[in-house]
C-alpha cells in the first residue's frame, strides 16, 4: 500500500526514495491518515458547545491565570438569585408550584407536584446509580447527569435537594427502567455558589405511581468546592490515538495534537506531558503504531504547529532492531527488487517525557540502540527549547548489576523544579518485564536536579514489595510538593507477565508524604485512597476498577490549601455504563484527615469532557490554556469551542465557549 504522504515528507526531509516511489507500510493502526493542515480556528470533530453558561470575570485564579466564575455574589436562602446573576444562564427555580424552590420539565403540568402527596412505600423505590455517595464537586463543573433505577415502572419522578432545613426540587419524567437527568445548569449552578465548601446535601429520588404511592431512594451525599476549579486538561484519546484537551467549564473535549497533521508530523501520537503554566506540551510520536522507536516533539500550546523541537522522518536509528522481528521499532518501507528501509524519526529519541513548571527542561526517558544485541535505557534531561541533551545516564538493558540494575521510569517534575519523582524499575527481571514505560518490579523514588544536572541517586520512598509481589509506579505530586500518589498492583493472572504495570486490572492508588521515608504500604504513613477509586487493595482483581495513571491537579483550595484534586484513569462503571472502557475520573483529597489510618478522599467523579468510547488516558493537568496576542489586537488560536480573551495579567488565555 503505498502512502503518498509519507512519501513527500521523506522527501522534503532530503530522504532518498526508491526508484519506484512505492512504500508498502507495515502498520496496521486505523489511526493513520492522511496529512490535514488543522485550522486552529475549526478543528475536525470539535462540535459547538451546547448548554448554558457561566458568568465569569477574568482574574488571577486558584492556582494560575485563568477565568474565574464568581461564586461569591450568591442568592438568598429562598432560592430567589439577585441582581448579578449570571445574564448567560436563565433564571434558576422557576416551578411556583412545589412550595419550595423547584424547577420542572416543561412537558410536565403545573400541578405534577401533588402527585407526590400519595402514601408512602418502600416497594419499588428508585436506586441512584450517580452520582455517588459521599463525592465532592467542583462549584463550576456543570455538567453533571444524575441516573437512577426504575423497578416500579413509574413516569414521574422527583429528586430532592435537602441541605439543614432547605429544600430544593426537580421533577422530571423518564418511562425506561434505568433513567437519567442531565441537571439544569442555572439549578446545579446555583447549587454550588450556595453551598460550595459547605456541608454536603442530601440527594433523593421519588417515583409516584399510578396508583397513588410514592417510593424514595436512600439518599445520597454531594458536596461542593469551595472555589471553582480552574485550569486545562489535556489526555490521550487512545481510540483516535490524538491528544484532546478541555477548559474547565466547558462540555466536551476537542482534538489538539492530532495524527498525520502540522500539529504533530507523525502518524502516531502517545505519551504526553504540559508544563504547569499551560505554556508548553511535549509528546511522543512515531511512523508506527507502537512506540518503541518514538522521539519527544516540543511545541508551545497557543501554536502547536511551530514546535519548538520537531523530530523529523528518515532512516531510523533502530534499523538493528527493526529489520530483525522486532516489530514496532521504525516503519518497513519495502519496493520489488529493492531490500526494505526502516523509516521513523532520526533525532529526539524518547517514549515518556515529563516538563518542569514553565516548559524550559524535560525529562526523558527512552532506549538507545548501538545494534541489535546491545540495548540501553536511557534517563536524560534536555534543554526543551532546543533538545539539547543536559544530563544523561544509560543502562544496559536487562542487567542485574550496579549501576545498571534500577532504572528511573515514568518521570514527573516537582512544583519546584528541584527534584523529578521516578519509578525505579528493576532491571534484573526477565524480558517483557521492564520497559521506558512498563515495571513488574517498580519502586517510587525522588531524584534530585540541581542546575539542570541530574545530582546523585535517586532516593527510594516506596520499595517493591517483594513479599507480597506488589509492583508501585505512575507517582504524581501534590501542588504543594509535600505529598506523592502512586498506583500500586497485585499480580494480574489475565495479563502477561502478570505483574507488570502496563494494562494491569488489579490496580490501586496510594498516598505517601514526599519527604522522608522509605514508606511501608500498607502502614500507617501510607493512606490507601479507597473511596476515591470506590474498591480496597484487597479487591483490586475482582473490582470493576483498574485504576491507575494518577495525576495531581496543579492548584489547592479552601483557607489553608488542603483541598486538592487527582484525576485517574479508570474502568470503573459510570452509572449504567458498564462497558469497561478506561475513562477519565476525578476525586478531591482533603489533606487536613492524614491521621494513620485515615482515607483522606472522597467518591469520585466522571469528568464529563469526554466521549465514553474515547478510551482516554493520562490525564494531564495544565494551570491556563494560553492563546496568541493577534497583530491587530486582542487575541486568537483557540480551537473550536474554545474563544480567547485577555486577562488581568495582559496574557491571552483560552476559555470553553459554555464559560463567557
Amino acid at each position: 500500500m503505498t502512502n503518498p504522504t509519507l512519501i513527500g515528507r521523506l522527501q522534503a526531509s532530503g530522504v532518498v526514495l526508491f526508484a519506484s516511489g512505492a512504500l508498502v507500510l507495515g502498520c496496521s493502526s486505523a489511526n493513520k491518515s492522511s496529512a490535514v493542515t488543522r485550522d486552529s480556528s475549526a478543528t475536525a470533530g470539535a462540535a459547538a458547545n451546547t448548554g448554558g453558561s457561566s458568568s465569569v470575570a477574568d482574574g488571577s485564579a486558584t492556582g494560575g491565570t485563568g477565568i474565574q466564575i464568581d461564586v461569591d455574589a450568591g442568592s438568598s436562602d429562598s432560592g430567589v438569585v439577585d441582581s448579578d446573576w449570571p445574564s448567560d444562564l436563565p433564571q434558576p427555580w422557576q416551578y411556583t408550584g412545589a412550595g419550595v424552590p423547584a424547577y420542572k420539565d416543561s412537558s410536565l403540568p403545573s400541578n405534577v407536584a401533588t402527585q407526590f402527596s400519595g402514601t408512602p412505600t418502600n416497594t419499588g423505590a428508585p436506586v441512584i446509580a450517580y452520582p455517588l455517595d459521599h463525592s465532592l464537586h467542583p462549584n463550576n463543573l456543570l455538567d453533571v447527569t444524575f441516573q437512577w433505577t426504575n423497578p416500579a415502572s413509574a413516569s414521574v419522578f422527583r429528586l430532592t435537594a435537602t441541605a439543614g432545613t432547605q429544600s430544593f426540587q426537580f421533577y422530571v419524567n423518564c418511562a425506561t427502567a434505568q433513567c437519567s437527568f442531565a441537571m439544569p445548569k442555572s439549578e446545579w449552578f446555583d447549587l454550588g455558589r450556595k453551598f460550595g465548601g459547605q456541608s454536603e446535601l442530601s440527594f433523593t429520588v421519588s417515583s409516584a405511581s399510578a396508583a397513588g404511592q410514592v417510593a424514595t431512594s436512600a439518599p445520597i451525599a454531594v458536596s461542593f468546592s469551595p472555589e471553582p476549579v480552574i485550569g486545562a486538561l489535556y489526555y490521550w484519546s487512545s481510540a483516535a490515538s490524538e491528544i484532546k484537551r478541555a477548559s474547565f467549564g466547558s462540555d466536551h473535549a476537542v482534538p489538539f495534537i492530532t495524527p498525520s497533521s502540522d500539529t504533530s508530523g507523525f502518524p502516531c501520537v502517545s505519551c504526553h506531558s504540559v508544563s504547569r503554566d499551560g505554556k508548553v506540551i511535549a509528546f511522543a510520536v512515531t511512523e508506527t503504531d507502537s512506540q518503541h522507536g518514538s522521539a519527544i516533539r516540543v511545541a508551545p500550546t497557543d501554536d502547536p504547529t511551530h514546535p519548538y523541537v520537531e523530530p523529523m522522518p528518515g532512516p531510523s536509528p533502530f534499523t538493528d532492531l527493526a529489520s530483525v522481528p522486532y516489530a514496532g521499532w521504525a516503519e518497513t518501507v519495502t519496493s520489488p527488487g529493492q531490500p526494505a528501509q526502516y523509516i521513523g524519526p532520526t533525532a529526539y529519541m524518547g517514549n515518556m517525557v515529563s516538563l518542569n513548571s514553565d516548559g524550559t527542561l524535560a525529562a526523558v526517558v527512552g532506549l538507545d540502540s548501538v545494534s541489535a544485541s546491545d540495548l540501553r535505557f536511557f534517563f536524560e534531561l534536555r534543554d526543551a527549547r532546543t533538545g539539547a541533551s543536559l544530563d544523561r545516564r544509560e543502562y544496559d538493558y536487562l542487567s542485574s548489576t550496579a549501576p545498571n540494575r534500577y532504572v528511573p521510569i515514568m518521570p514527573e517534575w516537582s512544583p519546584d523544579g528541584s527534584s523529578i519523582v521516578v519509578t525505579l524499575a528493576d532491571n534484573g527481571v526477565m524480558e517483557g518485564c521492564i520497559w521506558s514505560w512498563n515495571t513488574c518490579k517498580g519502586s517510587i523514588a525522588i531524584q534530585a536536579v540541581a542546575n539542570g544536572k541530574l545530582s546523585g541517586d535517586p532516593q527510594v520512598l516506596v520499595a517493591y514489595d517483594a513479599a507480597s509481589a506488589i509492583n508501585h509506579f505512575y507517582p504524581t505530586w501534590s501542588p504543594d510538593g509535600n505529598y506523592i500518589a502512586f498506583a500500586s498492583a497485585k499480580m494480574d493472572p489475565a495479563i502477561t507477565p502478570p505483574g507488570q504495570s502496563y494494562n494491569n486490572r488489579a490496580t490501586f492508588l496510594r498516598l505517601v508524604k514526599a519527604q522522608g521515608g522509605p514508606y511501608v504500604c500498607p502502614g500507617p504513613s501510607c493512606w490507601e485512597l479507597t473511596r476515591g477509586t470506590r474498591y480496597a487493595p484487597a479487591d483490586a482483581t475482582t473490582a470493576l476498577g483498574h485504576s491507575t495513571w494518577p495525576k495531581f491537579t496543579p492548584f489547592a483550595q479552601g483557607a489553608a490549601k488542603n483541598l486538592v484534586f487527582i484525576s485517574f484513569t479508570s474502568r470503573l462503571p459510570y452509572g449504567f455504563d458498564t462497558q469497561g472502557n478506561s475513562q477519565l475520573w476525578m476525586f478531591a483529597l482533603d489533606l487536613s484527615k492524614t491521621a494513620p489510618g485515615d482515607d483522606p478522599s472522597y467518591a469520585p467523579i466522571w469528568l464529563p469532557y469526554q466521549d465514553t468510547t474515547d478510551l482516554s488516558l493520562n490525564p494531564y493537568w495544565a494551570e491556563s490554556l494560553p492563546c496568541q496576542s493577534a497583530a491587530a489586537g486582542g487575541c486568537q488560536g483557540c480551537v473550536s469551542g474554545e474563544h480567547c480573551t485577555v486577562d488581568t495579567k495582559n496574557e491571552c488565555q483560552c476559555v470553553a465557549d459554555v464559560v463567557k
